[in-house]
Order: C-alpha cells, then structure tokens, then sequence
C-alpha cells in the first residue's frame, strides 16, 4: 500500500470518527444510516429517470430517518453540502401520480443536526459516503 493511501486512510478514519462523535451515533447506527443516505439518493437519481413516484416517496422516507441527504449533482454552497429538498421531493412524486396521503407520507420532519450525509471523494478518485457537521 502506497504512503498516499495510508494517509489517506488513516484521515478518513479521523474524520469518521469525529463526524460519528459529532451526530452521537454507535458505529454500527453510522454504518446503517449512511446505506440509507446511499440508497436514498441512488433512489432520487433512478426515480427521476424511470419517472416512477414509489421510488421518490421510498427516497423521502430514508431522509426522514437518517436526516439531510446531499445531492451530489448540486456541489456545495457557502462551504457546505447542498441536500434534497424533502418537501420537492414529495411533490414531485405526487406530480408523477403517487398518492402520499394514502401512503401515509408528509414531509418529514428532518433531525435537528446541522449534520448531512454526502459523496466525499478525494483527488485519486477514492469515495465514500459520509457526514458533514
């Protein structure tokens, strides 16, 4: 292994460690809440493309669980990850045809943390999903 890879990971592995300490999450949580961010967001890319409402409101409800997920299309702004917008998102879906109501589905109240779940990638093209505080 490369000295630039063993930086590299022993970096990631500090700022892991202070985001989980930041959001207060056993490791074990940070590991299933960062493959809902992932899931959420592939969701919001294939339910756009495939035009398909379940997808958006299934996309929905993993952010109102794990909290603000960031839209890797939309880069940063003033320093910090811009997320999906819940609320579009559900109107977006309903504009498709979904039926929020009877799905049982509002606009989810997201966590009160400053904290969002991003794609991180660095210069040799290494990347992960992980929160920003």
């Amino acid at each position: 292994m490369s000295a630039c890879r063993i930086l590299t990971s022993i970096a990631c592995a500090f700022a892991l460690t202070a985001s989980a300490v930041a959001a207060d999450l056993t490791p074990a949580q940070r590991a299933d809440h960062r493959a809902k961010a992932e899931t959420a967001a592939r969701l919001v890319s294939y339910g756009r493309a495939a035009k398909n409402p379940a997808m958006l409101l299934s996309a929905v409800s993993l952010m109102g669980e794990v909290g603000p997920v960031a839209d890797p299309a939309m880069g940063m702004k003033d320093g910090k990850p811009v997320a999906f917008d819940a609320a579009a998102l559900l109107a977006e879906a309903v504009s498709l045809g979904a039926d929020a109501k009877a799905a049982g589905m509002t606009t989810p109240q997201m966590t009160k943390t400053e904290c969002s779940w991003f794609y991180n990638c660095t210069t040799d093209n290494v990347c992960w999903w992980d929160q920003w505080c």
